[in-house]
């Protein structure tokens, strides 16, 4: 990320300004979208493949309808090499792009109501945002990023409900039935329930999306919130001796943190009642009444 901003800053803005300066203030430019470099997380390894300085050219649509084709043309045209490495050259990852449309390739469309949200997997929604801006004079790609990074409250509200009875389907009620029954692999899949129920409750009680299982445990483990459960759910997946224990322990600090943030008044941690409080209580009617476990 440090590298393509300074291929931007260096190579891209001044050339932009030189060839296209009465279109620059209407431009925005960084690097969202896929890639461990959107995510912080890029290393050693990462360079073995769509690696190297690069960057995201957004225009409005009539922008990009008018001088769309020359941007990229222009793009094209800048150094190939920077501080010793190849520039990037993935398509879809890097290049000129209308504001909406790349947004549009993860989500389908900028979502406008309640439901809108919850068909738009979480993993997607963190791909879109993932990510820096390096430029926007206008505030206009910036002010859309912002409206998919913030999930609105009734939205965040919906999902907790979801996984807080997903948590106690699969970790407090059918994984011990599941043992019960000797049915090992049944049990090993409810606990993967869990853990990734877990999971996006811990990235939605921090605002943040949960991003993709590869990046999931770092992402998790950086989190303010609950992140120091990261070693807890790790060994929620390593055959514990007592994975009733660990499931206690993770939901009974879900559910303080549902209540430390105002979410419930309910005490105690069966999720399964937490989950349905935290329905009753969404100011969204549409989002209200759709089944607990949509979202």
């Amino acid at each position: 990320m440090a590298l393509s901003r300074r291929y931007w800053q260096q190579c891209g803005l001044p050339a932009l300004q030189a060839e296209f300066a009465q279109l620059a203030p209407r431009v925005a430019a960084g690097l969202l979208g896929e890639g461990s470099e959107c995510l912080g997380f890029d290393d050693e390894i990462s360079r073995d493949h769509d690696w190297g300085p690069g960057f995201c050219l957004w225009l409005p649509a009539d922008l990009y309808q008018s001088h769309g084709a020359a941007l990229a043309d222009w793009y094209r045209r800048l150094p190939q090499s920077f501080e010793g490495w190849l520039v990037k050259t993935t398509p879809g990852r890097v290049g000129v792009f209308e504001q909406t449309q790349f947004f549009a390739r993860f989500v389908g469309a900028i979502p406008q109501t309640g439901p809108d949200w919850l068909f738009i997997p979480e993993q997607y929604l963190s791909v879109a945002t993932a990510g820096e801006v390096f430029y926007d004079p206008s505030g206009e790609f910036t002010h859309l990023l912002q409206t998919l990074r913030h999930c609105p409250e009734p939205v965040r509200q919906k999902r907790l409900a979801a996984r807080c009875v997903t948590m106690m389907q699969s970790g407090q009620y059918n994984y011990p039935r599941c043992i019960q029954r000797g049915e090992c692999f049944a049990a090993d899949l409810a606990l993967r329930e869990f853990v990734l129920a877990a999971c996006s409750a811990i990235f939605l009680l921090n605002g943040q999306w949960m991003p993709f299982y590869k990046w999931l445990p770092r992402a998790l483990a950086a989190l303010p919130r609950l992140g120091q459960l990261t070693p807890t759910l790790q060994q929620l997946l390593e055959c514990p001796d007592d994975p009733a224990a660990l499931v206690h322990t993770v939901c009974a600090a879900v559910a303080d943190e549902l209540r430390c943030q105002n979410l419930t008044a309910l005490p105690g941690c069966d999720m399964q009642q937490l989950g349905l409080d935290l329905q009753a209580h969404i100011a969204d009617p549409a989002l209200r009444a759709l089944p607990v476990l949509a979202g």
